[in-house]
Protein backbone atom coordinates (compact mmCIF):
# COMPACT_ATOMS: atom_id res chain seq x y z
CA UNK A 1 0.00 0.00 0.00
CA UNK A 2 2.75 2.47 0.97
CA UNK A 3 4.75 1.75 -2.19
CA UNK A 4 1.70 2.31 -4.41
CA UNK A 5 0.98 5.66 -2.68
CA UNK A 6 4.57 6.72 -3.29
CA UNK A 7 4.33 5.77 -6.96
CA UNK A 8 1.08 7.71 -7.41
CA UNK A 9 2.64 10.76 -5.72
CA UNK A 10 5.69 10.53 -7.96
CA UNK A 11 3.53 10.33 -11.10
CA UNK A 12 1.50 13.35 -10.00
CA UNK A 13 4.71 15.31 -9.29
CA UNK A 14 6.14 14.42 -12.71
CA UNK A 15 2.94 15.47 -14.48
CA UNK A 16 2.86 18.73 -12.53
CA UNK A 17 6.46 19.55 -13.44
CA UNK A 18 5.97 18.67 -17.11
CA UNK A 19 2.86 20.87 -17.15
CA UNK A 20 4.85 23.73 -15.63
CA UNK A 21 7.61 23.34 -18.22
CA UNK A 22 5.11 23.36 -21.10
CA UNK A 23 3.26 26.36 -19.64
CA UNK A 24 6.55 28.23 -19.19
CA UNK A 25 7.44 27.60 -22.82
CA UNK A 26 4.00 28.68 -24.07
CA UNK A 27 3.96 31.86 -22.00
CA UNK A 28 7.51 32.68 -23.14
CA UNK A 29 6.32 32.65 -26.76
CA UNK A 30 3.21 34.81 -26.19
CA UNK A 31 3.68 38.60 -26.24
CA UNK A 32 1.24 40.14 -23.75
CA UNK A 33 1.40 41.60 -20.22
CA UNK A 34 -0.63 38.68 -18.85
CA UNK A 35 1.71 36.15 -20.47
CA UNK A 36 4.71 37.93 -18.96
CA UNK A 37 3.25 37.64 -15.43
CA UNK A 38 2.31 34.02 -16.03
CA UNK A 39 5.81 33.29 -17.37
CA UNK A 40 7.33 34.70 -14.17
CA UNK A 41 4.86 32.69 -12.09
CA UNK A 42 5.69 29.48 -13.98
CA UNK A 43 9.42 30.06 -13.58
CA UNK A 44 8.97 30.56 -9.85
CA UNK A 45 6.80 27.44 -9.57
CA UNK A 46 9.31 25.43 -11.60
CA UNK A 47 11.87 26.15 -8.89
CA UNK A 48 9.58 26.14 -5.86
CA UNK A 49 7.55 22.98 -6.54
CA UNK A 50 10.50 20.53 -6.54
CA UNK A 51 11.88 22.14 -3.40
CA UNK A 52 8.53 21.89 -1.64
CA UNK A 53 8.10 18.29 -2.76
CA UNK A 54 11.54 17.46 -1.41
CA UNK A 55 10.66 19.13 1.92
CA UNK A 56 7.37 17.20 2.18
CA UNK A 57 9.15 13.90 1.53
CA UNK A 58 11.91 14.76 4.03
CA UNK A 59 9.41 15.68 6.77
CA UNK A 60 7.35 12.57 6.05
CA UNK A 61 10.42 10.34 6.39
CA UNK A 62 11.44 12.04 9.64
CA UNK A 63 7.98 11.74 11.20
CA UNK A 64 7.54 8.17 9.93
CA UNK A 65 10.91 7.16 11.42
CA UNK A 66 10.04 8.80 14.76
CA UNK A 67 6.69 7.01 14.75
CA UNK A 68 8.49 3.70 14.20
CA UNK A 69 10.90 4.44 17.05
CA UNK A 70 8.00 5.29 19.34
CA UNK A 71 6.22 2.04 18.47
CA UNK A 72 9.45 0.13 19.10
CA UNK A 73 9.84 1.79 22.52
CA UNK A 74 6.23 1.04 23.46
CA UNK A 75 6.67 -2.61 22.49
CA UNK A 76 9.85 -2.80 24.61
CA UNK A 77 8.00 -1.30 27.59
CA UNK A 78 5.17 -3.81 27.22
CA UNK A 79 7.65 -6.67 26.92
CA UNK A 80 9.54 -5.55 30.03
CA UNK A 81 6.31 -5.17 31.99
CA UNK A 82 5.24 -8.67 30.98
CA UNK A 83 8.61 -10.10 32.04
CA UNK A 84 8.37 -8.37 35.42
CA UNK A 85 4.83 -9.66 35.92
CA UNK A 86 5.90 -13.20 35.03
CA UNK A 87 8.85 -12.90 37.41
CA UNK A 88 6.61 -11.72 40.26
CA UNK A 89 4.06 -14.49 39.65
CA UNK A 90 6.66 -17.27 39.73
Amino acid sequence: MYKKTKQIGAIIAILLLVGLYVATLVFALIDSPFAEKMFQTCLFATIAVPILLWLFIWVFKKTDRQKGEMEHTIMEDISEAAKEENHLNS
